[in-house]
C-alpha cells in the first residue's frame, strides 16, 4: 500500500510538472519578448512592479483561502449525497465574491499611498504611470477570488493537472499582445492584456467544474454559518505563511528602486528564474501531497502520511538539488539564452546572471518549505507557520536593509537566500515532534547529502562539453542543451544507482 502511494506520488507530481513546464514556457516567452523590446526600461519596471502590487493583494487570501477551504470541501464532497453538495458550494462562491469586493474597495481607497510605499524609489512620472496601470487591472481581482473556488473544486474533483494549465493561458495572451503590438507596447495596453489574461483563463474551468457536478450557483451566506467560520479562521494563519514569498518579494522590490534604474527589472528575471525552476517541482509536489494528505488526516492513517511526507522530501530534494546547482554553474548561458538581446544589454545580462546564481542557493529550502508547510495545514497545524512566515518576514528586511548599500542588488538576493535555509530546520523539527515523527529522518538526511554530491560531480563533468560545442558551434543555446543534457543524463545514471528507494519507485510499472 505504501509503494502504491509513493508511486502514485511520484506519477501524479510529474503530470503536474509537465503541465506546469508547458505554462511556464509560455511565461518565459513573456519574459523573453518584453525583455527584447523593453530591456531593463523604466517601463519594464513599472510592469513588474504593478504585477508585484496585483499579486500581493490577491495572494493574502488566494492560497490561504483555497488551502483552507481544500479539507471541508473534501469531506462534503466525499460524505455529502450529490444533491446536498450545492448549497455548501454555492455559499463558498458567495464567501469568495465578497472577499473579492472587499479586496477590490481596499485597493480603490489605498492604491496611491501604497504606491508610494512600494517603489519609493520610481520618479513621479513612473509612480503615476504605475498608478494608472494598477487601476486598469483591479478588475483581476475579482476574477482570481472567483477562480479560487473554481480550481479549488478542480482539485475535489481529481483535476490537479487541468488547474495548472490556466497559467498558461494567461501567458498566451500576453505573448499575443506583444507580438501583436510589438512597435507600440504600452503601459495602458499591459493593463488591459491582465485582464484579458485572467478573464479568458478563468471561463473554461468554470465549465469544468460544472460538468463534474459543482456548477457555480451562487448562494446566501451567514457570518455565523459554522463552517465559513471554520474556513475563514483557518484562512488567517495561512495567510501570513502564503504571503511570506510574496511580502518578501515586495521588499525586495521597495529596496531595489532605491537602487539604478533597471534594478527592479533585473531583481524580478533573477528572482523568477529561481521561483519558476523551484515552482515546477515543490507545486506539483506540494498540490498532491495537501490533496492526499487531507484525505489520509481526515481518515486519521497516521503512517501513510508519514510515508506520503517522507516521499515527497526526497523526491522534491532529487529535483531541485540539481536544478540548484545547475542554474549556478550555466547562470550566464541561462540568461544569455533568455534575456541578452534587443534592449537587454550584456551588462545587464551579467548583473541578472550573477544576482540568479545567488538566489539558487536558497531554492531546497523552498521545496522543502512548500511540502512541509502543506502538511502542516493539511493536519490543521496552522499556527507555527503563521509565527514563523512573521520572523522570516522581519529577517529578510533587515537583512535587506543591511545589505543593499554596500552590495546592491546582489545583497536582496543574498537576503532571501539566507532566510529560506535557516527556516529549513524549523520547519523539519516541528514536523517531527508534533505532526509526524520521521521514522526515516536520516534516509532523507542522506539522501539529500548525496543527491548534492551526485548533481555537484554531474554539472561539473558536463562543463567540458558545453565548451566544447559552444566553440564549434558559436551557440550558446547549443552549448547550453549540450550541457544540460549530458549532466542530466549523468545525474540521473548516478542517482538510479546509488538510491535504491527511487529506483524502484521510477522504474515501478
Amino acid at each position: 500500500m505504501q509503494n502504491n502511494r509513493s508511486a502514485s506520488l511520484v506519477k501524479s507530481s510529474l503530470a503536474i510538472t509537465v503541465v506546469l513546464l508547458l505554462s511556464k514556457i509560455l511565461s518565459f516567452a513573456r519574459d523573453m519578448l518584453l525583455a527584447n523590446y523593453l530591456g531593463a526600461s523604466e517601463l519594464s519596471d513599472v510592469f513588474l512592479a504593478s504585477s508585484g502590487v496585483l499579486f500581493l493583494f490577491t495572494s493574502f487570501v488566494r492560497s490561504p483561502f483555497a488551502t483552507s477551504y481544500l479539507p471541508i470541501a473534501t469531506e462534503h464532497y466525499l460524505h455529502d449525497p450529490e444533491q446536498g453538495r450545492s448549497p455548501f458550494f454555492g455559499k463558498i462562491y458567495g464567501v469568495a465574491l465578497a472577499l473579492g469586493t472587499i479586496f477590490l474597495l481596499a485597493m480603490l481607497l489605498f492604491l496611491r499611498p501604497l504606491v508610494e510605499l512600494m517603489v519609493p524609489g520610481f520618479s513621479p512620472e513612473a509612480k503615476a504611470q504605475l498608478t494608472n496601470l494598477l487601476f486598469l487591472q483591479l478588475p483581476v481581482v475579482l476574477f482570481v477570488m472567483v477562480s479560487i473556488v473554481v480550481f479549488g473544486n478542480l482539485q475535489v474533483l481529481g483535476h490537479l493537472s487541468l488547474v495548472e494549465t490556466s497559467n498558461g493561458v494567461i501567458a498566451l495572451v500576453y505573448v499575443l499582445y506583444l507580438l501583436l503590438f510589438r512597435h507600440h507596447i504600452t503601459a495602458a495596453g499591459l493593463g488591459l492584456s491582465t485582464v484579458a489574461a485572467y478573464g479568458a483563463s478563468l471561463f473554461p474551468y468554470m465549465a469544468a467544474a460544472a460538468r463534474g457536478g459543482i456548477p457555480l450557483r451562487l448562494r446566501r451566506f451567514s457570518r455565523k454559518d459554522p463552517e465559513i467560520q471554520e474556513i475563514l479562521l483557518a484562512t488567517l494563519p495561512f495567510m501570513l505563511v502564503s504571503c511570506t514569498s510574496q511580502i518578501n518579494s515586495m521588499v525586495d522590490r521597495i529596496v531595489a528602486s532605491l537602487l539604478d534604474s533597471g534594478s527592479v527589472t533585473i531583481q524580478s528575471y533573477a528572482s523568477k528564474m529561481t521561483v519558476t525552476e523551484v515552482g515546477l517541482i515543490s507545486t506539483a509536489v506540494s498540490m498532491v501531497i495537501f490533496a492526499q494528505a487531507s484525505r489520509l488526516s481526515a481518515e486519521h492513517d497516521t503512517g501513510g502520511l508519514e510515508e506520503l511526507v517522507s516521499s515527497g522530501l526526497k523526491f522534491v530534494s532529487f529535483l531541485v538539488i540539481p536544478c540548484c546547482v545547475g542554474t549556478i554553474l550555466y547562470r550566464y548561458e541561462i540568461i544569455t539564452v533568455l534575456f541578452g538581446r534587443g534592449a537587454f544589454t550584456q551588462e545587464n545580462v551579467r548583473l541578472t546572471a550573477n544576482t540568479m546564481m545567488i538566489y539558487a542557493v536558497g531554492m531546497l529550502g523552498t521545496g522543502i518549505q512548500d511540502v512541509l508547510s502543506r502538511t502542516m495545514h493539511a493536519t490543521k497545524h496552522r499556527k507555527f507557520p503563521a509565527m514563523l512566515g512573521a520572523g522570516s518576514m522581519l529577517l529578510n528586511a533587515v537583512l535587506n536593509l543591511l545589505l543593499y548599500r554596500p552590495f546592491g542588488v546582489y545583497g536582496l538576493a543574498a537576503a532571501s537566500s539566507a532566510v529560506l535555509l535557516l527556516k529549513i530546520p524549523f520547519y523539519a523539527v516541528y514536523t517531527h515532534r508534533r505532526v509526524i515523527p520521521f521514522t526515516d529522518g536520516r534516509g532523507i538526511v542522506k539522501s539529500i547529502f548525496l543527491t548534492t554530491a551526485l548533481a555537484f560531480a554531474a554539472c561539473l563533468l558536463s562543463l567540458p562539453v558545453k565548451g566544447l560545442v559552444l566553440d564549434h558551434t558559436g551557440s550558446t543555446l547549443a552549448g547550453l542543451l549540450a550541457g544540460a543534457a549530458v549532466a542530466a543524463a549523468l545525474y540521473l545514471s548516478a542517482a538510479l544507482l546509488t538510491q535504491k528507494d527511487l529506483r524502484a519507485k521510477l522504474l515501478r510499472r
